[in-house]
């Protein structure tokens, strides 16, 4: 029987080929930088809430190969000495990058992480560095318009473990449909891993199919919650009340499902002084059921009883809710926030190579689209504020130009269509802030990881910078990312020169003295 091995080498066999050509031809520490960047915003989104930094972070941190995994390089076309390096990669890493903090806004094209280190590094973890962004990306971006839709009237549980490629990726999916503003998760194992983020779930039909009855299931559940929090409280000292949820149409809702609710309330919950919580609805025409529900609930005096709906709950499903009014006042959403017809094509490419010792070059990637062409460079992304606090617009310009000011930009250049490209004036910009910070410098982690509550609370903030036309799904895009003219002149001539072979140019030459360090952004977070 074949054995799977528990293995830490999260790289593609060409980022394995590549390091390895490097460190054969003694060039691999030669220094080189990298970016990651979105060309596409999610689908139906004129945005990205930007997401995968702390799985990065994660995916480095355990970065130490197994036996196993030792093993298996030695069998490999490749040079002892490689393999050595990606043995002892945490000893040798030298690495800075900078990012985008976890919730920031971001737009299409924008730079979101930059990777400056040996280059055999770089390339060794261009994976573990780019493949986090695009999924998570997405869902929280789903999530936030979700629940912009609702307009604060329902609260939200992630239940899509189900719905991704395996279990090892739910918990971090279902993370981030929680720092896109859901409030809970229902993976027990994403509540385990991130404490600061809640976990929360009713029941299933399989409880009452093994019952026989929905009476019997909600009989039997309702008096273990009860014993099990008198448990917790014994064991913790840990106060809860009951769960007290349940799960309406196994059978026949208004048949059977919802007189076994009342009547277990009235036979079980009263007398010991309880409340049903919630009910949940997974089928059929929920809006409609809805009304009625809160009708019986509200009659027989259950007028704070929650309801919940978790039947195929899409973004423009709760526009409806929305707009009819319907009381329900929960959402359980799984496919909704994971399935998707597209991407935000992240892509990690390099933009500065030290062709010559102790001289860096700049370097583009030419195509015959020119969405696909690349920035050449070392350049930092920034974000220009409007008079009234909101985004107008996000801005890169090369390190040697220094901290943009209102008065030193001239042109924003927009790189795929220059006919877009606009003049700025002082008339309605408020400021002008940095979007990178450090997270590692020469291979150490000198990122304060904040609580994934926290970084929940920093995108919604973030979320608020936009204009509500903005935050439309399938609207126009109307914010878009700019960069320097310094910045835009350079991409052509670099582009011009490498399709001659002319890459050692003294034009694109970039002195390190001209870098400028940046006062990093800080997360404003209230306790």
């Amino acid at each position: 029987m074949e054995k799977v091995h528990d293995s830490k080498l999260n790289f593609d066999r060409y980022n394995l080929l590549m390091a390895n050509a490097m460190i054969a031809s003694g060039l691999g520490d030669r220094q080189a930088h990298f970016y990651v960047t979105a060309r596409k915003n999610a689908p139906g989104s004129t945005y990205n809430v930007t997401g995968g930094l702390r799985y990065m972070i994660h995916l480095l941190a355990n970065f130490e190969p197994t036996q196993d995994d030792i093993d298996y390089l030695k069998h490999l076309p490749i040079k002892n000495e490689t393999i050595d390096k990606i043995c002892n990669f945490k000893q040798l890493n030298k690495l800075n990058i900078d990012a985008m903090p976890e919730g920031t806004i971001s737009f299409k094209n924008n730079p979101l992480m930059r990777i400056s280190g040996p280059a055999w590094q770089a390339t060794l973890i261009e994976q573990m560095a780019n493949n986090p962004y695009d999924a998570l990306s997405i869902i929280a971006t789903n999530a936030s318009h979700m629940v912009y839709a609702s307009k604060g009237k329902q609260k939200f549980t992630a239940n899509s473990a189900r719905r991704f490629a395996t279990l090892d990726s739910a918990p971090w999916g279902e993370r981030a449909a929680y720092i896109g503003g859901f409030d809970q998760v229902s993976w027990e194992r994403a509540g385990a891993m991130f404490r600061s983020i809640p976990a929360f779930g009713t029941m299933g039909h399989l409880l009452i199919q093994f019952f026989g009855t929905s009476y019997d299931a909600f009989k039997s559940k309702v008096l273990a919650d009860i014993e099990s929090t008198e448990e917790l409280a014994e064991r913790t000292g840990e106060k809860v009340d009951p769960i007290c949820s349940f799960l309406v149409d196994t059978y026949s809702t208004f048949k059977e499902g919802i007189p076994a609710l009342l009547r277990v309330q009235k036979e079980v919950l009263e007398p010991l002084g309880y409340k049903l919580g919630s009910v949940r609805i997974d089928s059929g025409d929920s809006i409609n059921i809805s009304n009625e529900l809160r009708k019986i609930l509200d009659e027989n005096g259950l007028q704070s009883t929650k309801i919940v709906d978790s039947n195929d709950v899409t973004y423009n499903k709760i526009v409806q809710i929305e707009s009819l009014g319907a009381p329900i006042d929960a959402i359980g959403s799984g496919a909704a926030t994971v399935d998707n017809k597209g991407d935000i094509s992240s892509v990690c490419k390099i933009t500065a190579v030290e062709r010559v010792p102790g001289v860096l070059y700049a370097s583009a990637k030419a195509s015959e689209y020119v969405s696909k062409a690349t920035l050449p460079g070392i350049f930092q992304p920034y974000r220009i504020y409007n008079n009234d606090g909101k985004i107008m617009t996000h801005y890169t310009n090369l390190d040697s130009e220094g901290v943009p000011t209102i008065k030193s930009i001239d042109t924003l250049y927009d790189p795929e269509n220059p006919n877009n490209s606009k003049v700025l004036t002082d008339k309605n910009v408020s400021a002008i802030e940095p979007l990178f910070v450090p997270i590692y410098r020469k291979g150490e982690l000198v990122y304060d990881i904040p609580e994934s509550r926290d970084v929940r609370a920093y995108c919604l903030a973030e979320q608020n910078k936009l204009h509500d036309e903005y935050r439309i799904v399938n609207g126009e895009p109307k914010i878009t990312h700019n960069i320097s003219n310094k910045l835009y002149n350079l991409q052509k001539q670099v582009i011009a020169h490498s399709k001659e072979g002319d890459v050692l140019s003294d034009d694109f030459i970039l002195l390190p003295k001209q870098a400028t360090k940046v006062k990093p952004v800080r997360m404003e977070i209230s306790r």
